[in-house]
């Protein structure tokens, strides 16, 4: 309970940096020491005009009970000299303070009020310590601020606390973005799908180089291991290293049996991964052949030909592009959760399911067919979804909602290449 207290605590803080002191991002546990000090509990920055570093007093206890005094003060000066030479190079003005919740611990109480003084006289560096009253103005004046409607985070769980503690539990969803349910272009042409699948796989927002998973292509292929002639045979060529049968599986069903039987009873081929170049090959000669390949479809599995392209965004840590403060502000901004994404931040290998999404592309005879059903999803609007005359294609953008405003920020990165498909078209 102790170490929760702690962290709400922190949620006051950086509720007040957002709300009254209007602070643009608020970074929490930051570690500016390399591990020789305590993190800084908070550091606000309001754009380029003013940094605030915000310690909490209480972490100071945990200084060993053995230290001298006239330690713990070098040990403190030492701190705020180190924090302001690695900000000395950005001309923002830097604001250092050290919170009291209730009563600090009586070594730092002891030895604050000299660190104080040698760091204003010696270095011209001014420390300001917010004592309990102090504390409680500055939360009172918090408080009014979010229930006045603010430019607050509504998902900071202090701001959310108070909301729920004035009856206003539905207040939140101001503060909070929508995911869109379109992408803000539209492609001419469903001739433009492999291009568009090529540009989003291609670039360093996905992790590309382990390939992709295609469950439909897995099937496609061993239906077209079984037919041998024709497009099929051509349609093998799309792949570097198509997959090949064991002797004892090549086992195929007549025509008559395949709507009588189950996904899971298909001899599949050993399921692989496909490179871009591989999916857009063999998505460009689908489309070339589209009503031969949905009336294969539709005979054995299903009405319509769903094409579901899993991707991976890159790691928080690890991406090429985007910061990982960045991405926290986008994940908060879209309702998703800042601690989720700091923890992401110090594993070497996290849960990879925030990270998912997939392309998917569908084939239909009429547009009324197709499905769009699921509740994660962005559209991507198409002007013509002719390919054939009785063939149709749509295709959307899924995500996941834990990280929906990551996914946002990784569509919005690839929309101006995106629209350079419709000025090529």
């Amino acid at each position: 309970m102790a170490m929760r207290y702690y962290e709400m605590k922190r949620h006051a803080v950086a509720a007040y940096l957002t709300c009254v002191v209007g602070c643009d991002k608020v970074l929490y546990e930051v570690n500016a020491f390399g591990g020789r000090d305590f993190d800084v509990d908070l550091i606000g920055c309001c754009g380029d005009k003013l940094v605030v570093f915000v310690d909490l007093s209480e972490k100071f206890s945990h200084y060993p009970k053995e230290m001298k005094h006239a330690t713990m003060r070098r040990k403190l000066i030492q701190r705020y000299m180190t924090l302001r030479q690695k900000e000395s190079g950005v001309s923002s003005k830097q604001v250092f303070e050290i919170w009291h919740f209730g009563v600090p611990p009586e070594k730092l109480e002891l030895v604050l009020p000299s660190v104080c003084e040698t760091l204003q006289r010696e270095h011209g560096l001014t420390l300001n310590i917010v004592d309990g009253d102090n504390v409680k103005e500055r939360l009172k004046q918090t408080v009014e601020q979010i229930l006045r409607g603010s430019n607050c985070d509504y998902t900071n769980p202090f701001t959310q606390a108070v909301l729920i503690a004035h009856g206003m539990l539905e207040l939140p969803r101001y503060g909070i973005a929508q995911m869109p349910d379109k992408l803000p272009l539209r492609l001419p042409s469903a001739y433009l799908i492999p291009e568009f699948v090529w540009t989003m796989l291609e670039s360093e927002y996905v992790v590309g180089w382990l390939g992709f998973d295609v469950g439909a292509f897995d099937l496609l292929i061993t239906i077209a291991h079984e037919l041998r002639k024709g497009i099929w045979d051509r349609f093998l060529k799309c792949f570097s290293e198509p997959a090949a049968f064991a002797e004892s599986s090549e086992v195929f069903f007549a025509e008559d049996e395949w709507s009588h039987i189950e996904w899971t009873e298909l001899p599949m081929l050993e399921l692989r991964r496909y490179s871009h170049e591989e999916l857009t090959a063999a998505l460009k000669f689908i489309f070339s052949h589209a009503g031969e390949f949905l009336e294969v479809w539709q005979s054995r599995i299903s009405n319509t030909m769903v094409i579901r392209i899993e991707y991976m965004l890159p790691f928080v840590f690890k991406h090429p592009q985007f910061s990982a403060e960045l991405i926290e502000a986008e994940v908060a901004k879209y309702g998703g959760d800042r601690e989720l994404v700091r923890m992401h931040m110090q594993t070497s290998n996290p849960d990879k399911r925030p990270y998912r999404g997939s392309i998917v592309i569908e084939l239909a005879n009429a547009l009324e067919h197709m499905r769009f059903s699921e509740p994660n999803r962005v559209l991507v609007p198409i002007d013509d979804p002719k390919v054939s005359d009785d063939v149709v294609a749509g295709m959307w953008l899924t995500y996941q909602p834990e990280f929906a405003g990551y996914f946002q920020l990784t569509f919005d990165s690839l929309l101006p290449r995106w629209q350079e498909l419709r000025k090529s078209s």
